[in-house]
This record gives structure tokens, sequence and C-alpha cells, in this order.
């Protein structure tokens, strides 16, 4: 599925920029967006198969927090959503990577926007911050439909997805995925007057925040670049890109070919995009022939795949 959403998104992409009338500028939007969901669905139950464990790394969940709701203000004040925050200045950091702590709070902001869009104004989302001992707790409430018995068995059981009830059971279930592998909790809380309420508990950090560098990068020169992909159409979606910004490209089907055009010398190519795996000879193993015989060549490579499921795939 990946492969193909790849395939799709690159050749749309090949097509921006070029002279189209009104209706036709307007379905190539459309498709992005269709690739951009379908690509994100897939995504999902990815994360639902096996989600990542997460680090220790301090983060700021405060930040974070006002951070996705700033995100969301377009969606927020298109539904007319009143939002009360009641998050302290200072706040201990949460031992939860700054991305994973992201994705589970834009999950659960998308949880509560799902809900309260199938509901009528007025709208309110309150979102406070307290702290609790060696935990921080972070609580979302919507003005949503009350949830039904059935409905919160439905959120809380995975795999029973449906859309009806207000949706959001993937939000949901990937959004508590997320909290549980840093070690965290995630469940619903009852309360009176209707609405719903998620609340996050997770433990502070006794790590100081790390420092980042973001050194601007350095324009990207012209280069010859060597595509070895077995699929035809993602092969030459890569080759037509890279082509677009000005790279020579030369395209290959397999790792056997790749070697025949690499030749003995290490500097015919300034890089190498390869599929991982192949038949004949995969890009792992054109990697590691290459590793051994000319380790210059390998340290210009960029691997490529729509395997990201397989332990194997993720630790090479």
């Amino acid at each position: 599925m990946n492969n193909r959403l790849a395939a799709i998104g690159a050749l749309a992409d090949l097509l921006h920029g070029s002279t189209l009338d009104p209706e036709r500028a307007r379905a190539l939007m459309m498709l992005h967006g269709e690739v951009r969901r379908a690509a994100e669905i897939t995504q999902h139950f990815l994360e639902l198969a096996q989600h990542p464990i997460g680090a220790a790394e301090p983060s700021d969940a405060g930040l974070v927090l006002s951070g996705v709701i700033a995100e969301r203000e377009g969606t927020l004040r298109e539904l007319g959503v009143k939002v009360v925050r009641s998050i302290p200045l200072e706040l201990p950091m949460v031992a939860c990577s700054m991305a994973q702590l992201t994705e589970m709070l834009v999950k659960l902001v998308d949880f509560s926007l799902r809900r309260l869009r199938d509901s009528k104004p007025p709208r309110e989302l309150r979102i406070a911050v307290t702290e609790s001992g060696p935990s921080l707790i972070l609580s979302l409430w919507d003005s949503g439909n009350p949830l039904s018995v059935e409905a919160e068995e439905r959120l809380v059981t995975p795999f029973r997805f449906t859309q009806s009830a207000g949706g959001g059971e993937i939000e949901f279930a990937l959004a508590r995925a997320l909290a549980q592998s840093s070690g965290g909790t995630l469940r619903l809380r009852p309360r009176g007057g209707g609405g719903a309420e998620v609340v996050v508990t997770l433990s502070k950090s006794v790590l100081a925040p790390l420092a980042r560098a973001t050194p601007q990068a350095p324009a990207l020169p012209k280069l010859r670049i060597l595509v070895v992909d077995d699929d035809a159409v993602n092969r030459q979606a890569m080759r037509l890109l890279l082509e677009r910004e000005g790279h020579e490209v030369v395209a290959v089907e397999n790792g056997l070919e790749a070697i025949e055009r690499l030749g003995p010398a290490s500097d015919r190519f300034d890089a190498v995009v390869t599929d991982l795996q192949m038949p004949r000879l995969g890009g792992r193993a054109l990697y590691e022939q290459l590793v051994e015989q000319r380790p210059q060549l390998a340290e210009r490579f960029v691997f490529v795949t729509g395997d990201r499921a397989r332990d194997e795939t993720r630790r090479f």
C-alpha cells in the first residue's frame, strides 16, 4: 500500500506547475488530499499493530499542547469552539519524547474536534494541566454529545472501530497506545453535564531538557544519482522528480544491474537511492556488499521502502 501511495503521490507532484484549467487543478488538489488521507490510514494501523517505545527524553507538555492548539486554530474557529485553557507557566518536564507527545496530543485534539463537529453549538473545549506527585496530568473535555455506554466500550476496546456514535475510535486508540508506550496512561473520566473528558497521566522527567542545534541546511548541489527499484512506476517517478530538480539520474531495477552501472570507480555516482527488497539482489545486500569493497560509496546510500512494519527492516 505504501509503495502504491508513494507512486501516486510522486506522479501527482510532477503535474504541479503544469498549465491546467481550473477544473483539473481542483481535481489535482483533491487527489493530493486523498493520497495523504490514505497514507494516514496506513500509518494509523501500522502504529496500532506495533506502536513505538517512547524515549525518556524530557518534553515541555504545556508548550507542546499550546502548539497543537495553535495548529488546529483554523478548525476551532471554523466550528466556533470556545477554548478554555488552564496551563501553568512553570511546569516540570515529562518523560516522553516531543515527537511522541505531539503525536499523542494531536490525536486527542482531533478526537475532540470530531465529536464537536457532530454536535450543535455552543461548542467548548477545556484543557487543563496539573501536577500530582511524580506525575503530570493532562485533561481535555469537550462539550460534544454525551457518550453512551456502548460508545465508551467501543473506545476502550481495541479494533472495534466504526463510524457511528461520533467516531474518533482510531484517534483515541492511537493516543492511548502512544501514552502507554511512554509509561503513562490514558482513560475516559465520567463527568456530569455531558460531553467527554480524556485524562492522560505522564511521569515527570528527572532529566534536563536536551538542547537542539538547528544549523541551516546548505544548498544541495546538482548530483549524479543512481536509482534502484524493481517497481517500474516508483522508479520512473523518482527519476522524473530528481531530474526536475536538476540532477542527472540513471535508473535500474535491481542490485545486480546497479553493480554493473557502478563499475570499478567510486566516483561514478554521488548517491545511490535504492529500495530495500528486490528480486535478484536487494538494496540491503547491495549495500552490505559495497560496505566491504567500497566503503566510501556505501556512505552515500539512501534507502526507500514501504515496509516499515517488520522488525528486521526497522533494525537495519
